[in-house]
């Protein structure tokens, strides 16, 4: 779908919990109204099929997400299996603001593994992470950065102050993304890029059906449970209409490249899961080579855009 027609549709309903605070939860990609699926907590959205999951009762987003970050996220064992992914983004980084001096800002910059790699290829970093604990490593170890503790809302940036703003694997658990998408464009310069990593919606309820049923067959040894779905997933074409709502042009969305191994400890042991990650990743480019980019298929997904 072309940026132009995702213009053209209804937007969300601006501010609040669009899950807990209407009777009708809209999606914030299109503004259309949320059903619920067959699955406890989850919704999807008829128009462009983006999911989210309601939030828990009596616990917010945020207290939600720092509980996942502390018990279920191997962080370095993440950072070290994103590696090739992260210096890719950077080579397109760099092809599109090749003159120094440029500026990035990671949000949800963690232990600042990818600021540090940013750095080293001269860019000047600045990082906003809701974990004290991150924070406080990330500032140890980079002590060249800018890091802050909090929402990017409140960060003490001035508007126009970097050249890219960069979400990866962030945007799928935020109270509302297009809060903070509209605050990257505002700390963007003219002809800026966000870079955003997400959960591909179509791919991971796929993957999730089929952890159920793996879970069903299994008995020993005890199975860790498979986090596929955060607050939100996000398809293609919910990604391009929010973008494009957000002010953003030149949209690129692409399949995002695997994490190398099994960071997560999820692998079965017959197939192995790396061997199935590198059949379906070359299976997943080649149908978008043939399809001309239409089909994503990857669990991931890339997207690039420009701020006007």
């Amino acid at each position: 779908m072309a940026a132009a027609e995702a213009l053209k549709q209804p937007g969300p309903r601006p501010g609040g919990d669009p899950a807990a605070g209407e009777a009708t939860p809209r999606c914030p990609a299109c503004g259309a109204a949320l059903r619920d699926l067959a699955r406890p907590r989850l919704l999807r959205c008829p128009r462009c099929g983006l999911c989210r999951r309601r939030p828990v009762q009596g616990r917010r987003d945020r207290e939600e997400l720092i509980l996942h970050h502390r018990e279920v996220d191997p962080h370095a064992r993440v950072a070290q299996a994103k590696a090739v992914f992260y210096e890719r983004a950077l080579d397109t980084l760099g092809e599109a603001f090749p003159r120094r001096p440029r500026r990035l800002l990671d949000v949800g910059c963690g232990w600042g593994d990818f600021l540090e790699r940013a750095m080293r290829r001269g860019w000047g970093a600045s990082g906003v992470e809701i974990l004290p604990e991150a924070v406080a490593a990330a500032r140890r170890r980079l002590p060249g950065a800018q890091l802050h503790l909090g929402p990017l809302g409140a960060i003490p940036l001035s508007a126009g102050e970097v050249q890219a703003v960069t979400f990866w694997d962030v945007l799928d658990h935020v109270e509302d993304p297009a809060t903070e998408l509209a605050a990257a464009h505002s700390l963007l310069d003219r002809g800026g890029m966000v870079g955003i990593r997400i959960r591909n919606a179509s791919v991971q309820l796929w993957l999730r059906r089929a952890d159920r049923l793996v879970g069903a067959l299994r008995r020993r040894p005890p199975r860790k449970r498979l986090h596929v779905l955060h607050r939100f997933a996000f398809t293609p074409a919910a990604l391009l209409r929010l973008l494009a709502r957000s002010g953003f042009e030149k949209i690129r969305i692409e399949n995002a490249p695997l994490t190398a191994g099994d960071p997560y400890g999820h692998s079965l042991r017959v197939p192995p899961l790396p061997l199935l990650k590198a059949v379906g990743a070359s299976a997943a480019g080649l149908l978008f080579a043939a399809s001309g980019g239409k089909l994503l298929l990857s669990p991931s997904l890339l997207a690039w855009a420009r701020k006007p």
